[in-house]
């Protein structure tokens, strides 16, 4: 086997390959940059012990193992144990770096895994990364000419609930005539608008009126002994309850009644 060329620290020199028993391989110059020397032991035919020549340079095989190489996530975000954390819905890819140089997506495929809390093994789940909270490991795999495995760990936590509430209008008129007959009930969807959110809705009363009352469904009830002309300031909590992917969570609004 000969190579004509190679560029060595920015410089053309030309080698012949001589194969040895047990090693890779010994490069010799054999450029005319490099003159006859009738003192010099080195002779391409004759290696020594080492199996190299005199003046030869070794060229290493590049590593090719995954698991010297580097697995990492580009977020930033971490738990107290100091793994990876993702909020349910989001996703990244890892990176994977070998001998500092970053490999290309088609040199590797990649698997997830769960880990069962109930016997302390992990489950596959694919390759798609997981929505579902819970404990992962990041398995990367080589593919030729690549091999081995390394992997990385990683938690998917429940994400914020996108729960929004909002007084639909500015006043929620009551007839003082009819108030004086009966009980006035206003429905929550007249009262409240309420978009976005994970999980059971529900309401309760914070402040206001004590002849003014709110159920756990938004139902607001209206009694009667309140004054004509005067306008009742009313907080209610509205609470999403959140499900297996999203955090419960809760807004106040402030609605005000007007007894006409």
């Amino acid at each position: 086997f000969h190579v004509e060329a190679a560029n060595v620290n920015g410089k053309t020199v030309v080698y012949d390959v001589k194969f040895f028993e047990g090693f890779p391989g010994s490069y010799h110059p054999d450029d005319p940059s490099y003159p006859d020397d009738p003192d010099d032991p080195y002779n391409p035919d004759e290696p020594d012990d080492s199996g190299y020549t005199d003046d030869s340079i070794y060229v290493e095989e590049p590593e090719r193992d995954l698991y010297w190489s580097d697995v990492a996530f580009p977020a930033r975000n971490w738990n107290s144990h100091g793994y990876y954390v993702f909020a349910s819905g989001k996703s990244a890819a890892p990176v994977v770096t070998l001998d500092g140089v970053r490999l290309p997506a088609r040199s590797y495929s990649i698997k997830y895994q769960i880990y069962n809390y109930s016997n302390g093994t992990y489950q596959s789940v694919g390759s798609s990364f997981p929505k579902k909270p819970g404990f992962y490991v990041c398995l990367v795999q080589g593919k030729s000419p690549y091999y081995g495995e390394n992997w990385i760990y990683f938690e998917v936590v429940k994400a914020s609930n996108t729960l929004k509430a909002v007084a639909k209008s500015k006043f929620l008129n009551v007839r003082y005539k009819a108030l004086n007959k009966k009980t006035q009930t206003i429905k929550a969807s007249k009262a409240i608008k309420v978009t976005g959110a994970k999980g059971k809705v529900t309401y309760r009363k914070v402040s206001g009126n004590k002849k003014i009352t709110v159920s756990k469904t938004g139902k607001i009830k209206v009694k009667k002994g309140l004054k004509k002309g005067r306008t009742y300031k009313v907080k209610v909590r509205v609470t999403a309850a959140g499900n297996a992917y999203y955090k419960a969570a809760n807004k106040t609004v402030t609605l005000k009644i007007k007894v006409k």
